[in-house]
């Protein structure tokens, strides 16, 4: 009876001659590859690391004003973007998420002109965010807190703007890459052997 799977002889010899044959080209560079997909992953490794979505919480407390609250919202920026500095000294990343829930309404990334992460040498001190005539969020200046001004049909309202803890987690194209390299990595190891 012939075994359904056939055993693969891994010492190949030509049939005419009986001779060993030479390792096929792209076995002999499976060393180097493997070589270069573990020192690629290796470089990636602190880069994909670093590259992480910050996704944080806040609430909005009118100091003053006609508009009730406390409103809440949320935002997250990617940290591995290199900040650009503002015209104030401290530096900004870009938002990749923005929500506010006024109650009735909703505010998006979409309805802001400009949407940023406000950082100085301390660390994270805020947003800027702008909905023209509706809303403005500013970072710390100094001693005072971040705050925001709010108009809605009720009137104009300012306040203080209150920030939960932010919540990191691996960016997912850096963590697919890293996954994708290990396992060609795991993939060319084990055609050697």
């Amino acid at each position: 009876m012939q075994h359904p799977h056939p055993t693969v002889d891994t010492n190949l010899r030509n049939p005419s001659t009986g001779k060993p044959m030479r390792p096929s080209f792209a076995s002999s560079l499976a060393p180097v590859l493997t070589a270069a997909v573990v020192a690629l992953g290796a470089a990636l490794a602190p880069a994909a690391a670093q590259a992480a979505i910050v996704q944080q919480g806040f609430t909005l407390a009118a100091d003053f004003g006609p508009t009730p609250g406390p409103f809440s919202g949320s935002f997250s920026y990617d940290d591995a973007v290199t900040p650009t500095a503002s015209p104030f000294g401290d530096s900004l990343v870009p938002l990749i998420s923005f929500t506010l829930d006024l109650g009735a309404n909703t505010l998006g990334l979409g309805d802001t002109q400009e949407a940023f992460a406000a950082f100085n040498q301390n660390g994270f001190i805020g947003l800027v965010v702008t909905v023209d005539g509706v809303l403005t969020l500013s970072p710390s200046l100094g001693t005072n807190s971040p705050f925001f001004a709010l108009s809605t049909r009720a009137g104009e309202s300012m306040g203080t703007v209150r920030f939960a803890d932010p919540q990191v987690r691996i960016s997912e194209p850096a963590g697919l890459a890293l996954a994708a390299l290990g396992l060609a990595a795991l993939s060319l190891r084990r055609r050697r052997l």
